[in-house]
Order: structure tokens, then C-alpha cells, then sequence
């Protein structure tokens, strides 16, 4: 990794605006030794980064194509490893008195707020290489990057799931007037 990737990425720390990662495609630069821990934690060199102005900050320049993710800037791309999701949702917070006026929000343990809805769907599937197989929910968050919900914000989730008529193994979630089956 070079200094002017630093510089490249530092014009948006204070910037609430998110910068337009899909419409940068330069070169790969190589692989970078970051990796985000399926817990959501950020690693770089071997070394937990403590600091959540700069995880923010790396979330923002964070780009998924096919099954790898990379670190970009309008002239530099650099590969890292994501054990599972990039994100953890760490809380919800729901408005609405009633399942039809529900809208249910997440917040992702680099700050970012969706409203689960047609723009940000909700879904489940297996964590890789996890010991259990049950599948855990999971909501897209943008430009195809997913957050996974941890067990405290899965276990408030879970008191809006509704049991679905068709399949009793499976539940239905309401929110912005839409319907989730999981």
C-alpha cells in the first residue's frame, strides 16, 4: 500500500457523503494484509486497528466484486480478506405502531443506517466456515456489501418475526410496507 492511497482516501474522512466506489475501476495494486474478522473487527498487518475513525474511513472505500473485496481509489485497488460479511449490524431500531406502518432500521458497527426495504433487502444464509449450520440474517447495506446481524441486535429482530403460513420453518418480516420471508 502507498502514502497517496492515504492521501486518496483521506479527503473523505470528513465528508457524511460516501464516496462513488463503483464507478472506480483502476488496476489491481496487490494485495493488502487487512482482513475484516467475521465479529467485525479490522485487522491490518497482523494488528487489530483500534481506531474507529479510520475503520470508518476504510468502510467507506470498500468495493465487492464477484466474491473479492477490495480496498479502492480512483487509481489504486488493493485485495483484502473478509471472513465472512464486511458488516455487523449492531442494533435495530423500529418506528410504526403496527406491521403495516413498520419500519424496521439497522445500524452496522461502522456507523451506517438502512431501513430494511426494497433498497436494502433482508435474508439469511449459513456463516462460512462456521461450526453450526443455521442460517443467520443478514441485510444489504450497499453497492452489494452485506452486514450480518449480531445476536443481540438478531435476538431484537427476532421479536418482529411473524410465523409464515405456507412453511412453519420459515418467518416473515414486515418493514417499509414490505414483506421478508427468511
Amino acid at each position: 500500500m502507498t502514502a497517496s492511497f492515504y492521501q486518496q482516501i483521506q479527503q473523505y474522512s470528513d465528508n457524511t457523503a460516501l464516496p462513488p466506489v463503483a464507478k472506480w475501476n483502476p488496476p489491481l495494486s496487490g494485495d493488502m494484509q487487512c482482513v475484516i474478522k467475521q465479529n467485525g473487527d479490522w485487522w491490518l498487518d497482523g494488528t487489530p486497528i483500534k481506531r474507529p475513525a479510520l475503520i470508518r474511513l476504510y468502510s467507506t472505500v470498500l468495493k465487492k466484486e464477484a466474491n473479492d473485496y477490495f480496498l479502492v481509489t480512483p487509481v489504486e485497488k488493493w485485495q483484502i480478506t473478509v471472513e465472512d460479511l464486511p458488516f455487523v449490524i449492531t442494533e435495530i431500531s423500529v418506528t410504526g405502531s403496527s406491521t403495516t406502518q413498520q419500519r424496521i432500521l439497522a445500524r452496522t458497527n461502522v456507523g451506517d443506517w438502512v431501513t430494511i426495504d426494497k433498497d436494502h433487502p433482508i435474508a439469511s444464509s449459513k456463516i462460512a466456515n462456521a461450526a453450526h449450520q443455521t442460517a443467520v440474517p443478514y441485510v444489504f447495506v450497499r453497492d452489494n456489501l452485506c452486514a450480518r446481524f449480531n445476536r443481540n441486535s438478531y435476538n431484537d429482530l427476532a421479536q418482529y418475526l411473524q410465523p409464515n403460513q405456507q412453511d412453519p420453518q420459515r418467518y416473515d418480516l414486515r418493514s417499509a410496507d414490505n414483506n421478508f420471508l427468511l
